[in-house]
């Protein structure tokens, strides 16, 4: 019996190898500040063209949106949903008190499907034990709590942790993070792998001009995938737009195109069939889904986000909420709600929503608030 035992043993770890021996590696890089504005093959402020080519790999998604700042964008991202509605637990987020319990992020779920999984770089979502990067299903941690750092040595404001540990960076910050990264990658494992990367470039005070930082940065990209290796899952995304975005109206913490716009692009070389449409509208709330599916997991209902790796509703409606404010981009429209005045802009040819054309399209600006402002009553 012993013997029988040892043997249906041995053949369920076989499997469970097997099975992980299925599932991609997957790596996610989220660049600070940067917006649509500024990296990726639409953007011409500064050069990327390590970061073009992974778009050319897969697919540059032309609509793709973030939260307009640093907390809830890595919350919506990690989380897979809207930040101002899931609200729950130790992934903070800056609306309304914290309610009980513990967020499940996308870590959580990978590392329980037998995935190990790693944080780099900027975390910004708290650091006590249920917040920190290992108590939110990260195995291991090298980066920064929240507060951007100088680029250039260390710094005492925005201290350099491994894991728990005060460490010291002794060179420039986005080359450090690059390092780790590439020695995890190539670290031996027997598991399958989920790298989160999240650049503290381009975020000010730069240091240095925006496309030295630009440069350095695309150059860390392209150290990073160099050592990926064949059949990973690659997603590279900006978190927010700067305070400034040429051609498109706001910055940070503003729901205009400016704060909300982010280049995305995603390559998943040697798998069959395509991504998501590059003109569908897409979000950083898709990119727990899109791992979950990669990883073969199915994708909770709780989930705002969807997979990029079927098709995506070219109608689907995206939605944010700023002080004072509702806001909800569908199709070529996108309206801004102030209480009862209403902003509609059509997107298609007016990109920097400039002329609001709600007094002529009075049956859209219903139809969309009715929507908005039912998201905002979910919550």
């Amino acid at each position: 019996m012993r013997k029988l035992l040892l043997a249906a043993a041995a053949f369920a770890s076989c499997m469970s190898g097997a099975l992980a021996a299925d599932k991609p590696d997957i790596i996610v890089m989220l660049v600070d500040d940067s917006g649509a504005s500024v990296i990726g093959p639409v953007a011409r402020a500064a050069p990327s063209p390590a970061i073009d080519a992974l778009a050319s790999a897969g697919v540059n998604f032309g609509t793709a949106y973030a939260q307009p700042a640093c907390i809830p964008a890595r919350t919506q991202l990690l989380m897979g949903g809207d930040p101002q509605r899931t609200r729950n637990g130790g992934v903070r987020n800056p609306n309304g008190p914290w309610p009980k319990g513990s967020a499940v992020t996308i870590a959580e779920r990978l590392k329980a499907a037998g995935y190990e999984t790693h944080m780099v770089g900027k975390w910004h979502l708290g650091m006590t034990a249920s917040q920190h990067p290992l108590g939110q299903g990260f195995d291991t941690f090298l980066g920064f709590q929240g507060y951007t750092p100088d680029y250039i040595g260390d710094d005492p404001r925005a201290p350099l942790y491994r894991d728990h540990t005060r460490i010291k960076n002794t060179g420039y910050v986005t080359d450090t993070l690059a390092a780790e990264a590439v020695r995890v990658l190539k670290a031996p494992h027997d598991k399958p792998l989920f790298l989160y990367l999240a650049w503290t470039a381009i975020h000010a005070p730069l240091q240095t001009t925006l496309a030295a930082s630009v440069a350095r940065m695309d150059a860390a990209v392209a150290r990073v995938r160099a050592a990926a290796k064949p059949g990973t899952l690659i997603i590279l995304a900006g978190d927010n737009g700067r305070n400034s975005n040429a051609g498109l109206r706001g910055g940070k913490f503003s729901a205009y195109e400016g704060g909300v716009r982010v280049h995305f692009s995603a390559a998943w070389v040697g798998r069959d069939g395509p991504l998501a449409s590059p003109t569908a509208p897409v979000s950083l709330e898709d990119i727990a889904p899109t791992a979950l599916d990669a990883a073969g997991l199915p994708i909770p209902a709780t989930m705002d986000g969807v997979s990029l790796l079927r098709p995506v509703p070219a109608d689907r409606a995206l939605m944010w909420a700023t002080p004072g404010s509702l806001v909800i981009r569908q199709g070529p429209w996108k309206l801004h709600l102030y209480g009862q005045r209403a902003e509609l802009y059509n997107l298609t040819s007016d990109l920097a929503e400039r002329r609001n054309v709600a007094g002529a399209n009075q049956e859209v600006v219903r139809t969309l608030s009715a929507k908005v402002r039912a998201w905002r009553a979910s919550w």
